[in-house]
């Protein structure tokens, strides 16, 4: 019998998108959040597509999912989400984006208040364009 599951996920394209996320594009393999790291909001955790999210290798060995990234810490995996998810405290896995995609770096939520260090972070990982006006 097969299983039914449930995501909480939209999976429209980005808009921070260049190119259409075909699954070469995407890492699936049971990546999850840290709920509690990302703002609640009317009871819920919402976490916007192309947030920017990490983890160490500890956090990583010891089955600790991904939080809010900053490349000020030592977190060792760094990547943006490919969907939103709509509440992480409800269902907190996530789809990541594979290093490599093309994105409008501009068109990420919260780009203009990124640091210095998490942009160039994004930039070493992802092949970064800015949107035609």
């Amino acid at each position: 019998m097969a299983q039914v599951t449930w995501s909480n996920q939209s999976f429209e394209l980005a808009s921070f998108a260049a190119e259409q996320f075909t699954p070469e594009k995407l890492l699936n393999a049971g990546a999850k959040l840290v709920a509690a790291e990302f703002t609640e909001t009317d009871g819920k955790r919402p976490v916007q597509a192309g947030f920017f999210v990490g983890r160490t290798f500890v956090e990583r060995d010891a089955g600790t999912g991904f939080g809010v990234a900053d490349s000020g810490t030592p977190d060792d995996e760094l990547y943006l989400t490919a969907f939103e998810v709509v509440d992480a405290n409800i269902n907190a896995d996530v789809t990541l984006l594979r290093h490599g995609t093309l994105i409008y770096e501009d068109k990420l939520p919260g780009w203009s208040g990124l640091s210095a260090g998490d942009k160039a972070a994004i930039r070493a990982a992802y092949q970064c364009i800015a949107a035609a006006a």
